[in-house]
């Protein structure tokens, strides 16, 4: 994710990664996850690969057959 976001990665992506990565922090593993909150960083994640890393991202999208020029807005 460094490499991704330059060493400096944005708050709510963090937050994302760190608190529903681990299902051993307290009750995280039963809670429903924010799924508006969970598409917005997985849709800026996915916008960074495509702008930083084109090729794999184009790779990405054929390998589960998703137009890569689809709109990540």
């Amino acid at each position: 994710m460094d490499k991704l976001f330059d060493n400096h990665i944005p708050c709510l992506v963090n937050r994302v990664i760190n608190e529903y990565s681990h299902l051993a922090w307290g009750n995280r593993g039963t809670l429903p996850v924010d799924v508006n909150e969970a598409e917005k960083v997985a849709k800026h994640i996915l916008y960074i690969i495509r702008e930083k890393d084109n090729e794999h991202y184009c790779a990405l999208c054929d390998s589960i057959k998703v137009d890569p020029n689809i709109d990540l807005e």
